[in-house]
């Protein structure tokens, strides 16, 4: 929830200047060479960034898709994605086995605004707000 909120703090600020990064991160929330057990759900956070010719800015609004792949020497799985549509990504997948993983995340598709409304719904068609 902190990361998410940092995000959006940083979004809501008025000034494009605030949303300019140094570093881009491919993932938050994940640690390089983490040991996962089996029988947990694990998650981390995709950042969407904007990349033009003098900047790289965080993306504030949602749309994109992305794929994960968690591979292990045994065993491969993908996560499933869900766009919070402010430009994080919340991935999420079960391990069921112990060991090392690795991870393999690649944009499949960029937010076109005739094409698709940002909905908080995952792409396998789950809405959250439904009651």
């Amino acid at each position: 929830q902190k990361i998410i909120t940092q995000h959006e703090l940083k979004c809501t600020n008025l000034h494009n200047s605030s949303r300019l990064v140094t570093k881009q991160e491919a993932v938050l929330g994940w640690t390089t060479g983490r040991h996962l057990q089996a029988g947990h759900t694990h998650a981390f956070i995709i950042p969407s960034y904007v990349v033009n010719t003098s900047a790289v800015e965080l993306r504030c609004t949602g749309g994109n898709w992305y794929e994960v792949a968690v591979e292990s020497p045994t065993i491969m799985l993908h996560a499933r994605v869900l766009d919070l549509c402010n430009g994080l990504y919340l991935a999420y997948f079960h391990a069921r086995d112990t060991g090392n993983y690795t991870l393999r995340i690649w944009e499949s598709w960029v937010y076109q605004p005739t094409k698709q409304q940002c909905s908080p719904t995952s792409h396998f068609g789950v809405d959250l707000n439904a009651k």
